[in-house]
């Protein structure tokens, strides 16, 4: 893990990935959103740590 990320989708895959994740009146959502933030937490909160430690702070 070197800290770097990609954060977000382009618009129009951002309102399908939001129907999937929150669901609609047709879709049951699954939230994988949140699922993915709990489940990988601690790695990122790791990375994040080790790359402000190389910071200097």
């Amino acid at each position: 893990m070197d800290g770097t990320a990609t954060v977000g989708w382009v618009k129009k895959k951002a309102v399908i990935a939001r129907w999937l994740n929150d669901g609609t009146v047709y879709i049951v959502g699954d939230h994988f959103v949140e699922k993915t933030r709990e489940e990988t937490r601690s790695d990122i909160l790791k990375s994040e740590y080790i790359k402000w430690k190389e910071l200097g702070h």
